[in-house]
């Protein structure tokens, strides 16, 4: 369906954390990057986040290209449910409690989401929603946020330490200390960083001292 050659990065421990960094550099508003701009981007990430099966994707891009406004208003939707979920998350990522109006948001869409979805299980209480029509996209990430909320991973919820960054992910490592999203990514250019700071500062009684060859 024309996007099929885009590969989502999908670090995030789970899939409404993946979903919450479709957003790049969203710290840093000269750099950042909107990874799913549309209705075709979106399903393609859902796809590729197991969000939804490939017969469903099928199905979905289907119905999209029937019914094409509504499909740009599940994108607007969907964007809007982002920025709840970011500003709910984002706090418990660095230890704090979201705004009474993060939490009052957040709790919207996911009784919004329980009113479409069907009890999968009772022990232990689990939610599904059938995939029928572009909005249950929406459903589906609200019944996977209350998973999300419900479940043990909520403590190890982080956010990248990069400055501009802003990704979260659930830390899963044995000590409990991962600090970046990517180590090969954000990590890399972190320690890059203060590499070059340490080689360009001046000695530290201020004088800055000629270059010495050596001596053949």
């Amino acid at each position: 369906m024309g996007n099929e050659e885009r590969a989502f990065e999908l670090i995030g421990g789970h899939v409404v954390v993946d979903y919450i960094n479709t957003v790049s550099w969203r710290l840093d508003d000269q750099r950042r990057i909107e990874r799913v701009p549309g209705y075709w981007e979106l399903l393609e990430w859902a796809r590729q986040a197991q969000l939804i099966d490939t017969g469903q994707y099928l199905m979905l891009g289907e119905e999209g290209k029937r019914h094409p406004v509504l499909a740009r208003h599940v994108a607007m939707a969907a964007h809007v449910m982002r920025e709840v979920l970011y500003r709910a998350l984002a706090p418990l990522a660095v230890g704090e409690e979201p705004t009474p109006a993060a939490r009052s948001e957040l709790l919207y869409q996911i009784l919004a989401a329980l009113q479409q979805a069907q009890l999968a299980t009772v022990s232990p209480l689990s939610w599904n929603v059938r995939v029928r029509a572009p909005a249950d996209l929406i459903d589906l990430l609200g019944v996977r946020t209350l998973e999300l909320l419900e479940s043990g991973d909520v403590a190890s919820l982080r956010q990248c330490h990069d400055r501009a960054c802003g990704w979260l992910f659930i830390d899963r490592s044995r000590s409990h200390t991962r600090r970046w999203c990517s180590s090969a990514d954000c990590g890399n250019r972190e320690r890059a960083r203060r590499h070059y700071t340490r080689h360009r500062e001046p000695p530290s009684d201020g004088l800055i001292l000629p270059e010495r060859k050596e001596q053949l």
